[in-house]
């Protein structure tokens, strides 16, 4: 069993890379906001299959929404500037689309 998500957010920063034992993965750091509410919430996304991931680098940077389909892998939590938690998720990112203009939300 297993929790499919679809992620619409902008990247907080350019997708980086990271090696994890002998595999590389691409790692991109999600805010979304939740409806109409101002505030953000952080959500990570990996991904392991190398055309996608090379697809991703190359076509988005800080600041572009970005649409991102996968599977969660855990809930956590994260602490932001002056140290208060805040609710966090990490997911594993099967396929990019798209993002919905705002017209079309």
């Amino acid at each position: 069993m297993s929790i499919k998500l679809e992620v619409i957010g902008y990247l907080g920063k350019d997708p980086y890379v990271k090696t994890i034992k002998d595999c590389k993965v691409t790692i991109l750091s999600l805010a979304c906001r939740r409806g109409s509410s101002p505030l953000s919430d952080w959500v990570t996304g990996s991904i392991w299959d190398e055309p996608l991931a090379s697809f991703v680098s190359s076509n988005y940077k800080k600041g572009d929404m970005i649409q991102a389909f996968g599977t969660m892998t855990n809930l956590m939590v994260y602490f932001d500037g002056v140290g208060k938690p805040k609710p966090g998720l990490d997911f594993i990112i099967h396929a990019v689309g798209i993002a919905p203009t705002e017209k079309e939300k």
